[in-house]
């Protein structure tokens, strides 16, 4: 996932992502992962992202929440909005260091990166959707 990376012909290979929030953080997941996006019932039926993720409890209720989907479990959650679709850079993305990966209390955590224009990034936590549907479960 790091140095310049090219698909095709010289072009960037590009990783369609569906990206989120939680906890505060702009998180990720590969879009092939995700089945479904809706409006999360208000009958609390799913399980924050949150958990599965290892991060705290989302910080405030406060905005509107979604169901996100996976493909091939149906496993569902809710994740903060905005929810978007969007194609990442693979040269953007840094892959965790050894002992980070070791070490962290969060599930599928896979890779580092920015998004947004140069500049005015904001950082982004890309996890592994396996990772989510196990981890913390």
């Amino acid at each position: 996932m790091t140095g310049e990376a090219a698909g095709e012909g010289g072009a960037p290979q590009i990783l369609d992502v569906v990206l989120f929030g939680a906890a505060g953080w702009r998180v990720g997941v590969e879009a092939r992962h995700v089945a479904a996006l809706d409006r999360a019932p208000a009958d609390g039926s799913c399980r924050p992202v949150e958990a599965l993720l290892g991060l705290p409890d989302a910080v405030s209720s406060a905005g509107e929440r979604y169901r996100l989907t996976f493909a091939g479990t149906g496993t569902a959650v809710t994740v903060a909005g905005p929810v978007e679709f969007a194609g990442l850079p693979v040269r953007a993305l840094r892959r965790l260091p050894p002992l980070v990966a070791r070490s962290t209390r969060l599930h599928g955590l896979r890779a580092l990166g920015v998004t947004g224009e140069a500049g005015q990034g904001r950082p982004l936590l890309l996890f592994d959707a396996a990772g989510l549907k196990s981890g913390g479960a």
